[in-house]
């Protein structure tokens, strides 16, 4: 579920991973919570693999490099194949359903030679 909704929301936009982490707490709820233990080994999971990109803004007050993440056509390709896939039946379910039906309108709608007639 977590790589669906974090590449769901870099979808819209390229974001840090403060901003990442608020938008995900809001998304899921208050009964689920978004920890950085949780947040950030998957967006380092994803860099490598291609799917998301890293590029680094200094802060104003501070100085210090900021973490933008952005997501990349793999991760395009990727995230559509988790939208497509069905969902189990188990305690995320309703969490997953959620976070599909929220972003559906980031999916191409298919075309009309893959309905049937019947």
């Amino acid at each position: 579920m977590s790589e669906l909704v974090i590449l769901g929301e870099l979808y819209d936009t390229p974001m840090h991973g403060y901003l990442l982490q608020q938008i995900l707490t809001q998304v899921l709820g208050p009964m689920r919570t978004v920890s950085w233990g949780m947040l950030y080994p998957v967006l380092q999971r994803l860099h490598p693999e291609g799917v998301t990109a890293l590029s680094k803004a200094n802060r104003k007050a501070t100085g210090r490099p900021k973490k933008v993440y952005a997501i990349t056509e793999q991760g395009r390709i990727q995230f559509r194949r988790l939208m497509a896939r069905p969902l189990d039946h188990n305690a995320e379910s309703e969490d997953i359903f959620r976070i599909k039906l929220a972003k559906f309108h980031l999916v191409d709608p298919p075309s009309c030679g893959d309905f049937v007639t019947v």
